[in-house]
């Protein structure tokens, strides 16, 4: 894949987000009835993931292997949702607009042998290369999916009709 089929993808995929809690108050952003998590808490993951693919993305550059595969990816997102939790929700989008723009110009920066270059790393079988690392995009659409579900059950348990 090359840079710009990746920036387009990741773009798309926040442009979907943006529109998933559109409308939504800070307080419908802090109700906890997504999963065991708030909305807040599942865009700090979004943000956290950005930041930490990003971080191994460029470890990775420097022909170093990525920290945060697996269980690591889940147990350091957790520290950055702690770390994030006194952010209002508004506080959460700007981030997540800010990390966006930061991992676009990243990708943006490397030639398309940086993106797929094999570094003699595997993960349960994928090669890791830097284009593989960056497209995380259905991670994106998967909390979007959780969002519009969350919305239609909230729209429901509030009795109001589906335009």
């Amino acid at each position: 894949m090359n840079n710009k089929e990746l920036i387009e993808k990741l773009k798309e995929s926040r442009k979907e987000l943006m529109e998933a809690v559109e409308g939504l108050t800070e307080a419908d952003m802090e109700r906890k009835d997504i999963l065991d998590w708030t909305l807040k808490e599942a865009l700090t993951r979004i943000l956290g993931w950005d930041y930490l693919t990003l971080q191994d993305a460029k470890g990775l550059l420097e022909g170093k292997a990525p920290k945060h595969l697996d269980e690591n990816l889940d147990h350091d997102v957790e520290k950055f949702v702690e770390e994030h939790k006194n952010k209002t929700p508004s506080e959460v989008l700007d981030v997540i607009e800010n990390s966006t723009t930061e991992v676009t110009k990243f990708i943006d920066s490397l030639s398309d042998e940086d993106l797929n270059k094999d570094r003699g790393i595997s993960w349960e079988g994928d090669d890791i290369t830097v284009s593989w690392l960056m497209d995380y995009s259905d991670h994106d659409r998967d909390t979007i999916k959780l969002i519009w579900e969350w919305r239609m059950k909230k729209k429901i348990d509030e009795g109001e009709k589906e335009e």
